[in-house]
């Protein structure tokens, strides 16, 4: 209640639209949270380096948590829109994959997303992580509706590959900090795509040639 009765009292300045403002105070997060992390930044230093006073900030944010959270929230509605737009489509656990790096690329926050310092500070806000556990079950539901039927005779056995896929890219993409190769995402891909392809064919194997 208190922060709602901060904002309402503070005025802006009608030198840039809020919308404007607002955009400079999230730059200027991203940037701090980067080089610095979450919790050696102040709002005061996010202030500054947006070139807006306190009050700016406030007017727009009721904390530094509620700033990152909507970084957080606008990258979760971004990539939910993104995996909605495969419905209704049936595609190999590789091409399912390489959906979700074609996505993930074009993501905001990609930085962050691979800063393993920064993940880890902000991984023990219980916001961050029930937001990030949403978005994860989101998405790997819609990523089993769009698998091929092939790959797993019930809907269960589709669902634990899409995690498995999941689990995939997210290791290739920490994994790339540590060596260039184990993050080459689209060796790392066409890797999967060879064996993903020969237990298909071996599948059909198993249950005689298709009937004509």
């Amino acid at each position: 209640m208190a922060n709602r009765q901060v904002k309402k009292r503070i005025r802006q300045s009608p030198r840039r639209p809020a919308g404007e403002r607002r955009d400079q105070l999230l730059r200027a997060a991203h940037e701090l949270f980067l080089r610095q992390g979450y919790r050696a930044t102040s709002t005061d230093e996010i202030a500054r380096r947006a070139g807006l006073t306190k009050g700016a900030f406030y007017f727009h944010f009721a904390s530094k948590e509620d700033i990152l959270m909507t970084f957080v929230q606008d990258f979760v509605e971004g990539h939910t829109r993104a995996m909605e737009r495969l419905a209704g489509k049936r595609l190999t656990p590789a091409g399912l994959l390489a959906e979700l790096g074609r996505i993930d690329a074009r993501m905001p926050l990609r930085e962050a997303r691979k800063n393993l310092s920064l993940l880890a500070e902000i991984m023990y806000l219980p916001r961050f992580r029930a937001l990030i556990r949403r978005a994860y079950e989101r998405s790997v539901a819609v990523m089993a509706e769009c698998l091929d039927p092939g790959y797993g005779r019930t809907a269960a056995q589709r669902r634990r590959l899409v995690e498995l896929m999941h689990a995939i890219y997210d290791g290739v993409c920490f994994a790339g900090m540590v060596h260039p190769q184990l993050g080459n995402f689209e060796r790392q891909l066409e890797t999967f795509r060879r064996l993903t392809a020969k237990k298909r064919i071996r599948s059909n194997r198993k249950h005689g040639p298709a009937k004509s």
